[in-house]
Formats: structure tokens, sequence, C-alpha cells
């Protein structure tokens, strides 16, 4: 059952400019932004939309890598740890948004992924404690976060003027502490997908999109390895798009691990590509809209096939995606129960094979926004 299609989106611009009336009003927002995950800059991405649309155009961002949050949207970007700057900015601010995203979940980077979600409860603190305008939105919250994460953002949350989750789980999980907050979409529903330019073909072969996470141990690596590559060569008639969705440069990413497969099972082929990773959100998703079927681990890889109503088979690995599935009634697989033969399975129902061209190779370049 899809009990997410009747959550609404929130348009969180209207609410800011009720607040303020018709003010020029200055903006700082905070999120695991300009970190090379495009899932979350597709996040940013709506939200800065929905700021457009409402005539909020001062916005700043505080960032990992600034200069990459100026290179997808032209909008100055702070360096989180630059102090000075950061309350510079929150000094002459009206308001300021935190989030959206998973910001409060299973830590995967040590010391750096704590210190990065500290930063984040004592940004909310700090602005609060300045009187500023307080937006949470499109927030993810779950039990596997830090303890000391969870009872300090149990007690930082309440000072939002505004709370809005973008999950059942994080609702529910809030709610049993007596955190109230509004449940919508996630706020990469916010952003527009341009339409893609027309191309022409030679013949349609089947668009098979892939977008994996490295895993964290090295059997299961070779497990999902082992099976992806089998359905690979399975279906050699196939073209395949590969989406590296988080191409850190600090650590090892999904690119390192998707360009071990292709150089195992397609080495020696011409179909396949790799979707570059200077594509803004938008190209990167509006992309999707080319592809019959995908495998599909990162989260919004899922959002976006489910957004744009594309057949895929969908591998968990942590809580906000296995919350995910649920709410849309999807099944989920594990990578230990990953198959060839169970994503085949998942595929076929989809794809008829009648409909499709197997001759002349269709040209990877035909596909772009150029």
């Amino acid at each position: 059952m899809d009990d997410y299609k009747n959550l609404p989106i929130n348009n969180f611009g209207r609410k800011i400019r009720s607040d303020f009336g018709n003010k020029t009003l200055s903006g700082l927002i905070f999120g695991n932004f300009g970190s090379y995950n495009i899932g979350d800059e597709a996040i940013l991405s709506g939200e800065l939309e929905e700021l457009e649309r409402n005539n909020i155009r001062n916005i700043k961002v505080i960032a990992r890598y600034p200069e990459e949050i100026y290179r997808l949207y032209r909008l100055p970007g702070i360096r989180m740890f630059d102090i000075f700057s950061v309350l510079s900015a929150l000094y002459i601010s009206d308001f300021v948004i935190f989030g959206g995203g998973g910001l409060f979940c299973k830590n995967n980077a040590g010391i750096k992924g704590i210190i990065f979600q500290l930063y984040g409860l004592m940004l909310i603190f700090v602005s609060k404690l300045s009187r500023k305008k307080l937006y949470i939105i499109g927030l993810g919250f779950y039990e596997n976060a830090p303890k000391i994460i969870t009872v300090l953002g149990f007690f930082v949350l309440k000072l939002a003027d505004e709370l809005a989750v973008r999950d059942f789980y994080t609702y529910h999980f809030l709610r049993s502490k007596n955190i109230k907050s509004g449940l919508y979409k996630d706020n990469s529903f916010l952003m527009s997908l341009p339409p893609l330019k027309s191309v022409s073909y030679p013949g349609k072969k089947i668009n098979i999109g892939v977008a994996l996470k490295r895993p964290e141990s090295q059997k299961e690596i070779i497990q999902l390895d082992s099976e992806i590559g089998e359905f690979i060569k399975n279906h050699k008639e196939a073209y395949f798009w590969f989406y590296t969705l988080d191409n850190h440069p600090q650590y090892s990413t999904d690119n390192n691990f998707i360009k071990s497969i292709v150089n195992k099972y397609l080495y020696n082929s011409k179909s396949f590509h790799f979707i570059p990773n200077t594509w803004t959100p938008q190209q990167v998703f509006s992309s999707f809209k080319q592809m019959d079927f995908f495998i599909a681990m990162r989260l919004h890889s899922m959002i976006f096939c489910y957004r744009l109503n594309i057949p895929f088979y969908a591998i968990t690995y942590d809580r906000k995606c296995a919350t995910f599935l649920d709410s849309i009634g999807h099944t989920s697989h594990s990578i230990h129960d990953t198959t060839a033969r169970e994503i085949e399975k998942d595929m076929q129902p989809a794809i008829k094979k009648d409909n499709y061209y197997y001759g002349k190779k269709q040209k990877a370049d035909n596909f772009a926004f150029l």
C-alpha cells in the first residue's frame, strides 16, 4: 500500500513569506550540502526553487565545500568551519533553514560524522539564541543515530519555529518523544525536472540505470559485485547508465566501486555510459526519464524512480531507505539476498522484449542536454 503518495509537498516558502510579509529577506541554509552528494543537492535545489518562487533570493549556504555550491547554483557558499563568516552571515540573516535530509542517522564517518552532527545541533541553538526565525524542514531523524545526538536532538528540535519531517519513521519517532512535527514528502520533490531534448535513436534498446552504494564490508562488496556482474552478463542487449550519486573526495565512494564493476564486466563493451559528476541535480535526475528499469541502492535514486514511475529493484542499506520503501509499499532487498535472478524477477514484468530493438547499437552521446 502506498501511503507516501498522500503526503503533501512542503511549500515552506509561503510560510516564510507569510511570517515576514513583503520585506526583502536574507536567509542562511545548513544541511549536507556542497558535499558531492547529488541526492542531497536535489534537496537544496528544490529548496532554492521554492524560495525563488516566493521572491526570496538573498541566500547563503553553509557547506563543506563552498566552491561546489557556487558551481551548482551560483550562490555564495560559506565554509562550515569558518566560524567568523558563519556568525557574520547569521547576524545579517532574517531566518535560518536547517535541512532537509537525514542529518541525524547512523554515523559511518567516524569522528568527522559526529562533529558534523554536533555542529548542526549547535547551529540550531545559536540561531535561536540570536533570535532568528528557525525553519527545520525535510528532516530525517533515526534511532540509529549516535546516542549523544539523539539526546541533544530531542532538546534542540523543540526550539524550531517550524518543524517538518520527511518520512513516517521520523514523524512517529519524534512523536514518541512528545515532539510535534509536520509530515511531508522529501524536499527533493520541490525540484523541477526539465524536459530532455528530443534525441534520435537508430532503435530502442533497454535502458537500465544503476546507482549503487559502496558496501561497508569486503564480504558485501564481493557479493554485490558478483551478482550485479552476473546480471550485466545476462543482458548484453541492454544499455547501462551508471550513476555515482556520492562522489565525496575524502573517502571511498560509489565511483570507485562502480568503476571496478564496469572494468570487470564491461571492459570491452560500448553499451554503457557514466553520468558525468559535473551534471546538476536537475540534469542527473531528469535523465532518469530515459530509463526502462533501475537498480537503486541510493535513497534518492529510489525517490526519483518512484516520482517518475520507473520500475526499480531496491537494495537497502539503512533505516532511511527501508522506511521510504515501506511507505510506498515497495519490496526491499538487502545486499545478502540480492542475486541476479532476483533482479531479473523484478525486471521482467516491467520489460516486454518485443518492444525493444537489439540490432544497431544506441550511441551514448545521443543522450545529452547539449
